[in-house]
This record gives structure tokens, sequence and C-alpha cells, in this order.
């Protein structure tokens, strides 16, 4: 049983007093419980959708962002693919620490976003100004792997649309 459960159900008894408990209706006690559950499993459970989304707004586009912010989100055994090249957890800390170095600001925006199971597919445009104010446009395809709530994998394609001839490795650059 849920510790958070038995802590809300201990509050709503004392709120209640114990004969007050004892006097409610069955169906006030049964209302309130499904109400405690389902507000535990909101809290508990994101979706891999909603775990991607904030490793882009703490890892990725957040250029003050150090590792101990998006760290709980990975999984140690992370491996990312892109455009043929393949970086493990710390080459990938080291190519978002690049970014940030290279970058002012990136926006990502999410052009379409499917999840089944445990797998989230991305098509994504970054936008990106460069500390020399040169602007860079790069089209992604993405697909995501999770497992026990960590983002363990993710295999890429870019396509730089606007910018340097050096920023076409912007996406594996560490």
């Amino acid at each position: 049983m849920n510790f958070n459960y038995i802590k809300k159900v201990y509050s709503l008894t004392g709120m209640l007093g114990l004969a007050g408990a004892v006097c409610a209706s069955d169906h006030s006690i049964q209302s309130a419980r499904q109400d405690i559950i389902t507000s535990d499993v909101s809290v508990q459970q994101k979706s891999n959708v909603d775990l991607l989304k904030e490793m882009f707004a703490k890892g990725l586009t957040n250029m003050k962002a150090g590792r101990c912010d998006f760290e709980h989100l990975y999984s140690p055994d992370y491996r990312q693919n892109v455009d043929g090249k393949t970086l493990n957890y710390e080459q990938f800390v080291a190519h978002l620490d690049d970014l940030h170095k290279t970058l002012n600001s990136l926006k990502i925006e999410f052009l379409d976003i499917v999840s089944e199971g445990d797998k989230v597919a991305t098509r994504h445009k970054a936008y990106g100004v460069k500390k020399n104010g040169d602007v860079v446009e790069v089209l992604v395809v993405a697909i995501f792997g999770f497992k026990n709530g960590k983002i363990i994998s993710c295999d890429e394609l870019t396509h730089l649309i606007k910018g340097a001839k050096e920023d076409k490795e912007i996406g594996s650059r560490h």
C-alpha cells in the first residue's frame, strides 16, 4: 500500500475525528478514498511525453542548466545515435555543455509528437541564437526510448536549415 495514501487517509480520519469517520456514510469515505487514489496516481506517474518535455525545458533550452538539473531524467546507460555518431551519457552531457557555450538561446517547436509504449517520436525544429548573433535552425526527427521512468535512448537525424557550415554537426558536437 502506498505510504502517501495511508497518510492521507489518516489525515482524513483525523479531520473527521474517529467518531466522525465511523459515523460518516460509506459513500463519503469511498468518494474521498477514490479522490485520494486518483490524485496520487496523477502525481506519481508522469507520461513519457511529459518526461521528454521536461528534458527539453530543464536540460536543452535552459542555457544555465547544469548536470544536476536534468540527470534525474536519464538512465546512466543512455545512448544517443545522431547522424551516424553514437554518444554515451557522458558524451551527451558534454554535447549539452557545448550547446550552452555556443548558444545564447534555444527554442524548440514540436511539429509532431507520437507516443506508443516505451517510445516517443518527435519531429521538431530547434531555433538557436549563437553567442556571435548568428541564427541556427535545425529540423530534428527523433525516437526516444524510456525505461523505468527515465530516458534511455535517442535515435536522431538532424537537418540544418539555416546556419554556418560548422553548425551542420551541432546535433552531435561535444
